[in-house]
C-alpha cells in the first residue's frame, strides 16, 4: 500500500517510511505551496502585474 509506515521506539514515533512516489508527490506539493506563499507575499507588497500585462508579456515572447 501507499500508506506511510510509522516506526516507533518505546511507544513514540521516531521515523516514517514512505513509498518513493508518495514522497516525491509530497515534495512537489510542498514546493508548489512555497511558490504560492512567495507569490502572495509579492502581490501583497505590490510587486504583481495584471493578468492583461502578464498575457501580453507571454504572448510577446512567443510571437517573435
Amino acid at each position: 500500500t501507499r500508506r506511510p509506515l510509522v516506526i516507533t521506539q518505546r511507544g513514540k514515533g521516531v521515523a516514517v517510511v514512505l513509498d518513493v512516489a508518495e514522497y516525491e508527490a509530497m515534495q512537489e506539493k510542498i514546493e508548489l505551496l512555497e511558490e504560492m506563499r512567495t507569490a502572495e507575499a509579492q502581490l501583497a507588497a505590490g510587486l504583481g502585474i495584471s493578468n492583461e500585462d502578464a498575457r501580453s508579456q507571454v504572448l510577446g515572447r512567443i510571437i517573435k
